[in-house]
C-alpha cells in the first residue's frame, strides 16, 4: 500500500532480443491501495465487541501509523508502532471496539496511515441487536445495590426507571444522563417486604425519552433477586 502518485517520467528499457537501437518506453503510475479484508462486529445495544484489525507493514525501520475511524460507534487508539519489516513484511494488529448507538447496521472505514509506511483502509461492519437482559442482581434484605447503566446515545437523554415488585425501591425514578456516560441506579430491598425463608424476584426496566434513534420501544431489563439478611 502507498499513497497515490502521478505518472512518472518515461523510462527507456532495451529489449535484448531486438537490435540495440530499439527501446520501449514505460510509463509507471501508482494506483490507490486496495481495501483490506472487512472486519465484522456484533453486539447488543449497551454492549461492546472488540476485534483485532490486521495489516502487513513493509516499512523498513520502526514506523508509527496514525489510526482513525469515520464513525463514533467504533473506537481505536490514535496510533500504533510497528517494528521494521522483513523481506515478506511484518504483520501488525490494532484493537477496534464497536459500541453502537442504535439498532441495526453501521458501516465505517478504519484508516491506518504513515508517510513512510503508506496507507491501509479496512472496512468495518457492525450489527447491533436489542439490549440483552442482565442479572440477577442479588440484594440482601435492608441493603442497597447499584446497577450500572450507560447512555449509549450521542445526546443527553432522559431515562425512566421502574421496578415491578414493591419489595424493591428506587432512589430515583428518572435521570438525565450525558452522552456515553454511566449512571448508577440505586435499588434497595425493603426489610419489611423480605421473606425470612425464601427469595423474592423482580425486574428493573429502563426506558428512554426523546431520543429519535431509540424509537421502537427499546428498553433495558435487569433481573433482581432479594434474599434474607444473613
Amino acid at each position: 500500500p502507498s499513497s497515490v502518485a502521478g505518472p512518472s517520467q518515461p523510462s527507456s528499457v532495451a529489449d535484448p532480443s531486438l537490435p540495440s537501437s530499439v527501446a520501449d518506453e514505460l510509463h509507471l503510475v501508482a494506483t490507490p491501495p486496495a481495501l483490506e479484508r472487512a472486519v465484522h462486529f456484533t453486539t447488543n445495544l449497551g454492549g461492546g465487541h472488540q476485534q483485532q484489525c490486521r495489516f502487513i507493514s513493509y516499512a523498513k525501520g520502526r514506523t508509527e501509523y496514525a489510526c482513525k475511524i469515520d464513525s463514533n460507534d467504533f473506537h481505536v487508539e490514535k496510533s500504533i508502532n510497528v517494528a521494521s519489516a522483513g523481506s515478506s513484511g511484518t504483520e501488525a494488529s490494532i484493537e477496534v471496539t464497536f459500541e453502537p448507538s442504535h439498532l441495526g447496521d453501521t458501516q465505517a472505514i478504519l484508516t491506518i496511515s504513515s508517510p513512510t509506511g503508506g496507507d491501509y483502509t479496512i472496512p468495518l461492519h457492525g450489527h447491533c441487536l436489542v439490549p440483552k437482559p442482565q442479572g440477577p442482581f442479588v440484594i440482601k434484605a435492608g441493603a442497597t445495590t447499584s446497577v450500572s447503566f450507560k447512555n449509549v446515545f450521542g445526546q443527553v437523554t432522559q431515562f425512566n426507571f421502574a421496578v415491578d415488585n414493591p419489595a424493591f425501591t428506587l432512589k430515583a425514578n428518572s435521570e438525565s444522563i450525558k452522552p456515553r456516560k454511566t449512571y448508577n441506579i440505586a435499588i434497595t430491598y425493603d426489610t419489611k417486604q423480605a421473606d425470612s425463608s425464601t427469595a423474592k424476584v423482580g425486574k428493573l426496566v429502563v426506558t428512554s425519552q426523546g431520543s429519535a434513534r431509540s424509537s421502537g420501544g427499546i428498553s433495558w431489563t435487569y433481573y433482581l433477586k432479594g434474599v434474607p439478611h444473613s
